[in-house]
């Protein structure tokens, strides 16, 4: 459909064109002002169906793409560029920054993370993964298994992400030596005459990868332990009945911990998401849609069963005028380790989910994926769809516009309301460990 809306408007074009020169061909002397205006009328009538089509089919047709990175909104406050005036000040500033960071929980918790979207590996593809303070690399085998290893051979330092794929295995650009890509070990160096058990200590790390509603999943654990627990699969993704219609995407200069603690913080929804989506992200602005608001309650929960769980139960009403409230949305957040987040839709307009997929690229720097499917059953589900991603992307800006200049304090200064942050920071203890905890950076001899 996609393309034959293309064709459609590229049809219109060339038809424009014809008419246009059959009338001047046959009988140029005898055209007239109102001939012309026909001619004319009728020529951009066609070109004006053809551009509504092709937008038409595309809005309805083409997934949902937003990317945006952290400096889209506005300066990151960054301590060490301030007062740059002297090294003096210059080395100040990079030893208050240390110490900052040294106050801050462990930048890589131990859970799944997201690593690719399914769709952006083909068989036999290979992708430079920097996640997680690791140089990785993420491929794809012939038999359709996606996965991760170290990105560095051990021979003499070169990037397996610039390899190729051997059947089940990769291929280092350097020598040829190949991997396993299942365990990482050594399965051959083509101009040694050793053995291969006598190979084994020259292996990579194999990182395991769990793939499900679209997503490349990879497990970190600072104490290398195996996997405990495993991103859930949607079946309604997996059969096909939820559609993916779009993505987007976001780079927060922020600690992974502050990310998902919104959720237990309610009252900051008034104070960041009462204006209407149709404000946009800005905090500052005054909005210009004073007459209607959004009105939120939550209520954040760790789940028994499952310690790596947690639910954030959201009910949002339009408030008219400040008086009239109307078309109750529940909304149910599935918070499932530190960075995946399934937030679920159910309302009169249909179903789905929208993934919300959190990866630390740094020790401060956090990739935000959001993905939606969608029932396909709706007729006018892609444009549903595309319409709750909007809105929910300038919700979540204005988060970001908070998260890139706010500090992580150790020891909040909480009032009783503020209950439910302390339980979730309790929480997300869980996922730290002993060698989590990263030693500072040594400070080197500084004049000051």
């Amino acid at each position: 459909m996609f393309q034959m809306a293309f064709l459609m408007r590229e049809a219109a074009c060339w038809a424009v064109l014809a008419l246009m020169s059959a009338r001047l061909l046959v009988s140029p002397e005898q055209l007239s002002t109102q001939e012309l205006l026909v001619a004319a009328s009728y020529g951009a009538g066609l070109l004006v169906v053809g551009w509504l089509l092709w937008y038409a089919v595309t809005l309805y047709c083409v997934p949902y793409n937003r990317v945006k990175a952290a400096e889209d909104f506005g300066p990151i406050r960054d301590d060490s560029t301030k007062n740059l005036g002297s090294r003096r000040c210059a080395a100040v500033n990079e030893v208050r920054r240390r110490q900052k960071e040294a106050a801050m929980p462990p930048p890589y918790p131990n859970a799944w993370f997201a690593a690719l979207e399914s769709r952006e590996l083909r068989p036999g593809q290979v992708r430079p993964l920097d996640i997680l303070g690791q140089h990785l690399v993420l491929f794809r085998t012939r038999a359709g298994e996606a996965r991760v290893l170290d990105g560095i051979c051990p021979h003499l330092g070169a990037d397996l992400a610039q390899g190729a794929v051997r059947g089940e295995d990769i291929e280092c650009p350097f020598h040829k030596w190949l991997f396993n890509g299942q365990t990482g070990q050594v399965e051959c160096v083509p101009y040694t005459k050793q053995s291969k058990s006598s190979l084994k200590h020259f292996s990579v790390t194999s990182w395991p990868v769990f793939e499900a509603n679209g997503v490349i999943h990879v497990w970190h654990h600072a104490e290398g332990e195996p996997p405990s627990w495993y991103p859930p699969t949607y079946e309604q993704i997996a059969s096909g009945h939820y559609r993916y219609r779009g993505r987007t995407e976001h780079l927060v200069a922020a600690h992974i911990q502050d990310l998902p603690e919104n959720g237990a913080d309610p009252a900051h929804l008034a104070a960041i998401h009462e204006k209407i989506f149709a404000d946009g992200n800005d905090l500052e602005e005054r909005s210009r849609w004073g007459w209607i608001r959004h009105n939120w309650t939550a209520s954040w929960q760790p789940d028994a069963e499952h310690r790596h769980q947690a639910f954030v139960h959201m009910q949002m009403t339009f408030v008219l005028l400040g008086k009239l409230h109307f078309y109750h949305n529940d909304i149910t957040v599935r918070q499932v380790g530190p960075g995946l987040v399934y937030i679920n839709f159910k309302s009169p307009l249909g179903s789905g989910v929208i993934q919300q997929l959190v990866t630390p690229v740094g020790d401060l720097r956090q990739k935000v994926i959001h993905t939606i499917h969608w029932d396909r059953s709706y007729g006018l589900g892609p444009l549903i769809a595309k319409f709750y991603l909007m809105v929910e992307a300038n919700q979540f800006e204005r988060d970001v516009r908070i998260w890139n200049n706010k500090d992580h304090l150790p020891r909040p200064g909480l009032v009783r309301e503020d209950a439910t942050i302390l339980k979730y920071r309790r929480w997300f203890s869980q996922f730290y460990s002993e060698n989590s905890r990263r030693p500072l950076r040594p400070v080197d001899a500084l004049e000051l």
